[in-house]
């Protein structure tokens, strides 16, 4: 039995609900480190292979992710509602929450901002096809989330189940978001900080 490397264990809500087998495929969105605090690692240690992203070196690279996880295709872009760029500093995007607080009040541990190249997921999936029905989507993106889904389609995106970081300095962030989930999945499970929807 391979370890568990999500913060809370959330590998244990998703094997409830896609099973141990060999050949799953996943997305990672805000993938962070490869193995530290990580949703997909696990997956990945069965025999999975995923579509990564992270725009923040500071958590990875292309170079240091693909010595540790070569099956996996990582993009160090961000996802949003459009295609350009967007703001980062080195915690999150500034059109968020987070990015508010960070911009104002903890400006001065954050460093200058970051210009980071964007897209939607569907014009990412118009290159890897392959991922458009996937076993999970794992999210976290520190408030950024209504961008993110906004630029989903999921009459054509169908991942089976999703996980998001809802919780963020104990506020809850999906009524800012949800409203775009539930006409296609149904809440299933919240644990410390995350929650859970299945494909109807």
């Amino acid at each position: 039995m391979q370890n568990f490397h999500g913060q809370h264990d959330e590998e244990k809500i998703i094997l409830q609900y896609v099973g141990d087998k060999k050949d799953g495929k996943y997305i990672d969105i805000g993938a962070g480190h490869s193995s530290e605090i990580s949703n997909t690692a696990y997956f990945y240690n069965l025999g999975w292979k995923g579509l990564c992203f992270e725009p923040t070196p500071e958590q990875s690279t292309p170079e240091d992710w693909k010595i540790v996880r070569p099956r996996d295709i990582f993009l160090p872009i961000a996802l949003s509602d459009h295609e350009g760029e967007i703001e980062m500093i080195s915690t999150g995007c500034l059109d968020s929450f987070i990015g508010e607080i960070y911009s104002t009040t903890e400006r001065k541990i954050q460093g200058p901002n970051r210009t980071v190249q964007c897209m939607t997921m569907m014009k990412v999936l118009e290159q890897y096809p392959e991922f458009k029905e996937v076993d999970f989507m794992s999210l976290d993106v520190d408030t950024y989330e209504h961008k993110i889904f906004a630029g989903m389609n999921f009459e054509i995106f169908k991942p089976k189940l999703i996980c998001v970081e809802y919780m963020v300095r104990n506020h809850d962030f999906r009524k800012n978001w949800e409203y775009l989930l539930l006409p296609y999945y149904e809440p299933k499970e919240v644990i410390t900080g995350n929650c859970f929807y299945l494909r109807k």
